[in-house]
Protein backbone atom coordinates (compact mmCIF):
# COMPACT_ATOMS: atom_id res chain seq x y z
CA UNK A 1 0.00 0.00 0.00
CA UNK A 2 1.46 3.55 -1.33
CA UNK A 3 0.85 7.28 0.45
CA UNK A 4 1.35 9.81 -1.55
CA UNK A 5 2.33 12.82 0.15
CA UNK A 6 1.02 16.23 -0.93
CA UNK A 7 3.67 18.76 -1.59
CA UNK A 8 3.43 22.31 -2.14
CA UNK A 9 6.10 25.04 -2.10
CA UNK A 10 6.15 28.67 -0.89
CA UNK A 11 8.61 31.43 -1.48
CA UNK A 12 9.40 33.97 1.27
CA UNK A 13 10.87 37.77 0.38
CA UNK A 14 13.21 39.15 2.89
CA UNK A 15 16.90 38.79 3.10
CA UNK A 16 16.42 35.49 2.03
CA UNK A 17 14.79 33.34 -0.58
CA UNK A 18 13.21 30.54 1.13
CA UNK A 19 11.88 27.24 -0.04
CA UNK A 20 9.13 25.71 2.31
CA UNK A 21 8.10 22.41 1.18
CA UNK A 22 4.94 21.10 3.27
CA UNK A 23 4.64 17.24 3.68
CA UNK A 24 1.38 15.65 5.80
CA UNK A 25 3.97 14.31 8.17
CA UNK A 26 6.74 17.33 8.43
CA UNK A 27 7.77 20.79 7.24
CA UNK A 28 11.15 21.76 5.89
CA UNK A 29 12.17 25.30 4.95
CA UNK A 30 15.31 25.37 2.89
CA UNK A 31 17.38 29.34 2.39
CA UNK A 32 18.38 29.10 -1.50
CA UNK A 33 19.49 32.66 -1.54
CA UNK A 34 20.86 34.58 0.99
CA UNK A 35 21.39 38.54 1.07
CA UNK A 36 22.58 40.66 2.81
CA UNK A 37 19.83 43.03 1.66
CA UNK A 38 16.49 42.57 0.62
CA UNK A 39 15.03 40.21 -2.01
CA UNK A 40 13.27 42.22 -4.38
CA UNK A 41 12.02 40.10 -7.25
CA UNK A 42 11.86 36.45 -8.67
CA UNK A 43 11.00 34.12 -11.07
CA UNK A 44 11.57 30.55 -11.98
CA UNK A 45 13.45 29.16 -15.06
CA UNK A 46 11.27 27.66 -17.82
CA UNK A 47 12.34 24.13 -16.86
CA UNK A 48 11.69 24.64 -13.07
CA UNK A 49 15.31 23.89 -12.09
CA UNK A 50 16.56 27.21 -10.94
CA UNK A 51 15.34 30.39 -9.16
CA UNK A 52 16.37 33.63 -9.97
CA UNK A 53 16.16 36.91 -7.21
CA UNK A 54 16.72 40.27 -7.89
CA UNK A 55 18.79 42.17 -4.59
CA UNK A 56 19.13 45.17 -2.81
CA UNK A 57 22.96 44.33 -2.36
CA UNK A 58 22.50 45.11 -6.26
CA UNK A 59 23.66 41.71 -7.09
CA UNK A 60 20.62 38.90 -9.20
CA UNK A 61 21.58 35.47 -7.68
CA UNK A 62 20.46 32.17 -9.06
CA UNK A 63 19.68 28.93 -6.54
CA UNK A 64 19.38 25.54 -7.65
CA UNK A 65 15.82 24.65 -7.36
CA UNK A 66 17.43 20.70 -6.07
CA UNK A 67 20.12 21.36 -4.00
CA UNK A 68 18.47 24.12 -2.38
CA UNK A 69 22.02 26.23 -2.67
CA UNK A 70 22.81 29.37 -4.36
CA UNK A 71 24.97 28.17 -7.49
CA UNK A 72 25.73 32.02 -8.92
CA UNK A 73 25.94 35.56 -8.71
CA UNK A 74 25.83 38.09 -11.19
CA UNK A 75 27.61 41.63 -10.29
CA UNK A 76 27.38 44.49 -12.76
CA UNK A 77 24.61 46.29 -11.48
CA UNK A 78 25.66 49.79 -9.42
CA UNK A 79 21.95 50.51 -7.86
CA UNK A 80 19.46 47.84 -5.96
CA UNK A 81 18.29 45.00 -8.76
CA UNK A 82 14.08 45.53 -8.65
CA UNK A 83 13.61 43.18 -11.51
CA UNK A 84 14.37 39.89 -13.33
CA UNK A 85 12.76 37.99 -15.69
CA UNK A 86 13.86 34.71 -17.59
CA UNK A 87 13.80 34.49 -21.56
CA UNK A 88 11.72 31.82 -22.51
CA UNK A 89 14.51 29.97 -24.11
CA UNK A 90 15.82 29.16 -20.55
CA UNK A 91 19.44 30.15 -21.23
CA UNK A 92 19.50 33.91 -20.15
CA UNK A 93 18.21 36.71 -17.64
CA UNK A 94 16.85 39.79 -17.18
CA UNK A 95 17.50 42.13 -14.79
CA UNK A 96 16.82 46.18 -14.44
CA UNK A 97 16.91 48.49 -11.32
CA UNK A 98 18.42 51.49 -9.54
CA UNK A 99 20.93 52.10 -11.94
CA UNK A 100 18.35 52.93 -14.66
CA UNK A 101 19.81 49.97 -17.07
CA UNK A 102 18.68 46.52 -18.25
CA UNK A 103 21.26 43.93 -18.46
CA UNK A 104 21.25 40.73 -20.30
CA UNK A 105 22.87 37.65 -18.36
CA UNK A 106 23.54 34.49 -19.68
CA UNK A 107 22.39 32.14 -16.87
CA UNK A 108 24.84 28.98 -16.82
CA UNK A 109 28.05 30.94 -17.12
CA UNK A 110 26.52 34.09 -15.01
CA UNK A 111 28.31 36.74 -18.21
CA UNK A 112 26.68 39.65 -18.81
CA UNK A 113 26.41 39.84 -22.62
CA UNK A 114 24.80 42.99 -23.41
CA UNK A 115 23.55 46.30 -21.24
CA UNK A 116 20.45 48.35 -22.25
CA UNK A 117 20.92 52.20 -21.37
CA UNK A 118 17.91 54.14 -21.96
CA UNK A 119 15.69 54.71 -19.37
CA UNK A 120 16.64 58.23 -17.41
CA UNK A 121 14.80 56.37 -14.05
CA UNK A 122 14.98 53.11 -12.18
CA UNK A 123 13.79 49.90 -14.24
CA UNK A 124 10.96 48.53 -12.06
CA UNK A 125 9.34 45.82 -14.22
CA UNK A 126 10.93 43.93 -16.78
CA UNK A 127 9.43 41.18 -18.98
CA UNK A 128 9.85 39.43 -21.83
CA UNK A 129 7.63 38.62 -24.80
CA UNK A 130 6.40 34.73 -25.13
CA UNK A 131 8.52 34.32 -28.65
CA UNK A 132 11.84 35.99 -26.68
CA UNK A 133 12.34 38.46 -28.78
CA UNK A 134 11.64 41.68 -26.97
CA UNK A 135 11.66 42.65 -24.05
CA UNK A 136 9.42 45.30 -22.07
CA UNK A 137 10.42 47.55 -19.59
CA UNK A 138 8.93 50.17 -16.81
CA UNK A 139 10.13 52.74 -15.08
CA UNK A 140 10.72 55.63 -12.79
CA UNK A 141 11.41 58.20 -15.81
CA UNK A 142 7.11 57.03 -16.09
CA UNK A 143 7.78 55.68 -19.46
CA UNK A 144 7.14 51.92 -20.95
CA UNK A 145 9.62 50.50 -23.42
CA UNK A 146 9.41 47.99 -25.98
CA UNK A 147 13.47 46.42 -26.56
CA UNK A 148 14.78 44.11 -29.74
CA UNK A 149 16.32 41.59 -27.61
CA UNK A 150 18.76 40.97 -30.22
CA UNK A 151 19.44 43.97 -31.50
CA UNK A 152 18.76 46.07 -28.07
CA UNK A 153 17.37 48.75 -29.82
CA UNK A 154 14.36 50.51 -28.83
CA UNK A 155 11.38 49.52 -31.19
CA UNK A 156 8.61 51.84 -29.34
CA UNK A 157 8.31 54.06 -26.05
CA UNK A 158 5.35 54.78 -24.57
CA UNK A 159 4.91 58.15 -22.76
CA UNK A 160 2.16 60.07 -21.13
CA UNK A 161 2.17 58.49 -17.73
CA UNK A 162 2.39 61.75 -14.79
CA UNK A 163 3.49 59.16 -12.38
CA UNK A 164 6.13 55.97 -12.13
CA UNK A 165 5.43 52.73 -13.53
CA UNK A 166 6.13 49.66 -11.57
CA UNK A 167 4.53 46.71 -14.22
CA UNK A 168 3.48 45.95 -17.26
Amino acid sequence: HTHTHARTHSLSLSRSLSLTHTHTTRRMATKIIQSPASVRSVTVTPDGEHIVGGCMDSTVRVGSLASGKEVRRLEGHTGWVLCVAVIPDGLHIVSGGGDNTLRVWLLESGMEVRRLEGHTGWVYCVVVTPDGRHIVSAGGDNTVRILSLPSGEEMRRFEGHTLWVYCV
